[in-house]
């Protein structure tokens, strides 16, 4: 058929348009082993891009030499090379350590009672439950 099914009015020599499941197995296999797996996305895609930069050299370098210690240290997209053999267990493990409140600074500006607010809302956020 055009939509590239076999119906049951084209025959393969077997008689009913039926396909020999391994030969069907075998086409995929081959198929799946020839295909070379492209990494792509947005951000994957504009990290190359980044990284392709000479000036994005010395922008990482000073930024691991001033924030050795934190997450600043790390690019927020990602480093290319790194990015396809991160795992999910990575993943989380880093977000559980940096991406907490108790990592962030807040500053507040305001009167004196709008900033005692702000603070206890804030302390509430913060405080584990």
């Amino acid at each position: 058929n055009e939509d590239g099914t076999v119906g049951d009015d084209e025959s393969d020599g077997d008689g009913g348009g039926e396909r020999d499941l391994a030969d069907v197995n075998y086409a995929l296999d081959s198929m799946i082993n020839r295909a070379e797996f492209e990494y792509k996305g947005v951000v994957f895609s504009e990290m190359k891009g980044a990284y392709s930069d000479p000036e994005g050299l010395i922008d990482r370098i000073s930024q691991t030499l001033l924030f050795p210690d934190n997450s600043y240290r790390f690019d927020s997209g990602g480093d290319p090379a790194v990015i396809p053999t991160l795992t999910r267990d990575e993943f989380v493990s880093f977000y559980k350590k940096y991406y907490h409140p108790t990592n962030s600074r807040l500053f507040v500006a305001g009167d004196e009672s709008d900033v005692y607010h702000a603070l206890s809302q804030a302390d509430r956020y913060m405080s584990p439950m």
